[in-house]
């Protein structure tokens, strides 16, 4: 057993790392770390990304908490990636850590390959795009010539379009891929303002997505999977939320409705417009050719 391996052995964890910025590390991060509270474990958030992310998001959600102490804690510790084992070494009482990483992994090369091989999975967030997968796929060669347990999960994606399936073609070509990709999703966003995470939200619209992807990752970093867990409500167990936490919570889900109402109102408006200009274009157009004819 390494140093590294030692120093992990007490716990599980979770390496959330991509050369490719804004693909949804910090993102996939949380609504991990909420799952895997919901299902019990003890898990703690490890952010090692200079721009506080994970850290930000924490913040906000003990702010949360504060007023609705309902809201399950999802505790979250600041490190640096240089000096992540000392940032691992003092989380010994938990299931799992969730280390959320800095995007520049070129500049920390050897460091992000043997925090990556000290730990139990690696997974490497993809947009489905041209410029994230040829991102990706080196550094996805590179773990697994390190023979570092790790897969690609496909992120912020459509799946569809044509296009989809060809991303997801050419990453099956060069590693392991998590069969959950995670959607578009507003409620992402706007959970995520309130220190919330859509496991938090009491719409089960989008849960089946983040209740998948824990499964995935549990059994990918050795952890049990509880089918009873996941066929009902994870907060069933826990006490019943009172009426000022479901109205903060419910407003989050609200909040997303009426953005949308309000994208779709201005949609049809610029659709109106455009087709209101169009027309008094060609009847500008079909104006100057009966003068033409007429002249003649």
């Amino acid at each position: 057993m390494t140093k590294d391996t030692e120093i992990l052995a007490r716990r599980r964890v979770l390496v959330v790392a991509s050369p490719k910025g804004g693909v949804g590390k910090s993102s996939l991060s949380r609504n991990i770390l909420v799952s895997a509270v919901m299902a019990g474990f003890r898990v703690i958030g490890a952010d090692l990304n200079p721009q506080q992310t994970l850290w930000k998001w924490h913040e906000r959600r003990e702010k949360m908490r504060a007023s609705f102490p309902e809201v399950m804690t999802a505790p979250v510790t600041l490190g640096t990636l240089g000096d992540w084992r000392k940032t691992v070494a003092l989380v010994e009482d938990y299931d799992l850590v969730v280390i959320d990483t800095p995007p520049s992994i070129e500049t920390h090369y050897g460091v992000m390959i043997n925090l990556c091989a000290a730990a139990h999975h690696v997974l490497v967030p993809c947009g489905a795009t041209l410029d994230d997968v040829d991102s990706v796929t080196p550094w996805m060669r590179t773990l697994t010539a390190a023979k570092v347990p790790a897969s690609f999960v496909m992120n912020r994606v459509n799946n569809r379009v044509n296009s989809f399936k060809t991303y997801q073609t050419k990453l099956l070509a060069v590693g392991q891929l998590c069969p959950v990709a995670v959607p578009q999703i507003e409620d992402v966003h706007l959970s995520a303002a309130k220190g919330l995470a859509v496991p938090d939200l009491i719409s089960r619209r989008h849960q089946e997505t983040f209740d998948a992807l824990w499964s995935y990752v549990a059994r990918e970093v050795g952890l049990p999977v509880s089918e009873a867990s996941l066929s009902a409500d994870p907060r069933a167990t826990a006490p019943p939320p009172n009426r000022k936490t479901s109205e903060a919570i419910a407003a989050v889900e609200q909040s997303e409705n009426a953005k949308g109402l309000a994208i779709a109102a201005a949609l049809v408006q610029l659709v109106e417009g455009i087709s209101h200009d169009l027309g008094k274009r060609v009847a500008a157009v079909h104006a100057q050719m009966d003068a033409i004819i007429n002249k003649e």
